[in-house]
């Protein structure tokens, strides 16, 4: 199961509190843009690579899981070809 949209809902709440913060400083609009920009896309970065290694780490746990059952699968065929082995002799 992959993450997906981390980097966006991360940047929008960085940009709204941004936003928030410029008008109760009650900065100038061009200061505001220049701020707002530069937030959005230093947290959208900053989400890409959250969102990266996020995924990274759940296709490892996913991946042990499968590597996991698939032992316990295998040990249930090997007690069930050594039982039907037992009742042949």
């Amino acid at each position: 199961m992959k993450l997906k949209n981390i980097e966006i809902i991360l940047m929008l709440v960085a940009g709204i509190i941004c936003s928030i913060i410029s008008l109760i400083n009650g900065d100038t609009l061009i200061d505001m843009s220049i701020k707002l920009v530069i937030v959005l896309l230093v947290f959208f970065i900053i989400g890409l690579i959250f969102q990266k290694i996020i995924n990274r780490i759940m296709e490892k746990a996913e991946q042990a899981d499968k590597e996991r059952e698939k032992a316990e699968l295998d040990k249930q065929i090997e007690k069930m070809t050594f039982e039907q082995e037992k009742g042949m002799e």
